[in-house]
């Protein structure tokens, strides 16, 4: 391999991961707004179609949130914390849903993430 196929190659290269970070820090302008009561000591899921890179999550009564699977470490979260807010989630963490697990009370919940 000559000194200009070999720089050519390297270039392509440099060219293929920049594209990779571009695709991977770039928004895709979407976002998913909910509003739902949920029933006292009861977990639900809520699934994202698209990656998302900012959660914002409210409720009337302390929850447990757990990303991506209710399997996954609590984050609990007190009425004087509210709202609770993801404003920086990176591409790798790769949050595809969330799941609200409530206490003692019924508990009205709105979420609003962006992707």
């Amino acid at each position: 391999m000559d000194a200009n196929t070999a720089m050519l190659q390297l270039l392509q290269n440099i060219d293929d991961d920049l594209n990779t970070i571009i695709d991977t820090l770039q928004w895709k302008g979407q976002y998913a707004r909910v509003i739902d009561n949920i029933d006292p000591n009861f977990t639900q899921e809520y699934p994202f179609v698209f990656p998302v890179r900012f959660i914002n999550v409210s409720a009337d009564q302390p929850i447990s949130i757990y990303l991506n699977d209710d399997q996954n470490p609590p984050i609990d979260v007190d009425l004087t914390e509210m709202p609770f807010n993801l404003p920086s989630v990176y591409p790798n963490m790769n949050i595809r849903s969330i799941f609200i697990k409530t206490k003692t009370n019924p508990t009205q919940v709105k979420i609003f993430a962006i992707g």
